[in-house]
């Protein structure tokens, strides 16, 4: 009798945690619309030229920058090479922009862009100004959050960026970092 019941739980114990342990988790709602938000708001709000002339036809969408720098920066994507980034700076934002020579089908790359000023219509109303509380309703727990330059920091499954630099409480600039 005793074997009998040891060959019966035997069996059907390992039944019994395959069925639990295979209910799928439900996600809080609310957290999965803080991802969604996320999703829509790590795209880039300026339009990402499809072209290989991508600073031809940033000019073209936003006309002549007020000033253009050149710098040689260490690449995100593999820091022994070194890439040219263009930064474009236009009243309330900049762009930066980076060659990749090794790519001849697309050289350009959009790699940064920084809003100060609410000069382009951002997704989801975010607007410089706004209250960190209501950038943490919308988003949920940063990623990170950096007490020393007052920031916290997002980041999409794409391992795109976004930054929300504050001063008192109240969004001073946000900074969109891209690792294409």
């Amino acid at each position: 009798m005793r074997k009998t019941q040891s060959l019966i739980l035997s069996l059907i114990a390992p039944l019994f945690l395959i069925s639990c342990s295979s209910t799928p988790k439900q996600e809080d709602p609310e957290a999965i619309k803080q991802k969604e938000n996320l999703g829509k708001f790590i795209e880039s709000p300026i339009t990402k030229p499809a072209n290989k002339n991508i600073l031809f036809s940033l000019s073209q969408y936003y006309g002549t920058p007020q000033h253009q720098e050149f710098k040689q920066k260490r690449s995100p994507l593999n820091p022994k090479q070194k890439e040219k980034v263009y930064t474009l700076i236009y009243d309330g934002f900049e762009i930066n922009v980076a060659e990749k020579k090794q790519n001849k089908e697309k050289p350009y790359y959009l790699r940064r862009l920084v809003v100060h000023d609410n000069v382009l219509k951002l997704p989801l109303n975010i607007k410089i100004g706004q209250k960190a509380e209501e950038l943490q309703k919308l988003f949920g727990q940063p990623v990170k959050v950096d007490e020393k330059n007052n920031s916290i920091s997002y980041c999409h499954a794409t391992s795109d960026c976004v930054s929300f630099i504050m001063n008192e409480e109240k969004l001073e600039r946000i900074i969109w970092d891209y690792q294409k």
